[in-house]
């Protein structure tokens, strides 16, 4: 079985880090109906360097949260910016029901 490579690139990612961020920008939803700082988000993400299963749980959270009420309220006006949201490790919050 052949092993996945990745090549470094200049800024030192590879092209999956720079796959699962993308990702997880995608997926993360909007505040307000828009979304902003990807270039802020990124170098979190990037000072992070979530591994496979960090990055599941990262996942697994926005999944969770993107449909708990405080994050549907007024349009998403209470969704943390992405940056904030990885700054503040909030993909380890407990989900009160």
């Amino acid at each position: 079985m052949k092993k996945k490579s990745f090549s470094l690139r200049p800024d030192g990612w590879t092209n999956d880090d720079e796959w699962k961020f993308n990702s997880l920008w995608e997926f993360y939803p909007p505040r307000c109906g828009k979304k902003t700082g990807k270039s802020y988000a990124r170098e979190v993400f990037k000072r992070i360097s979530p591994g496979e299963n960090m990055f599941a749980e990262m996942l697994a959270a926005v999944r969770e949260q993107k449909v708990h009420r405080d994050w549907k309220t007024e349009n998403g006006q209470y969704v943390p910016d992405l940056s904030t949201w990885l700054n503040q490790g909030r993909w380890e919050d407990e989900i009160i029901t």
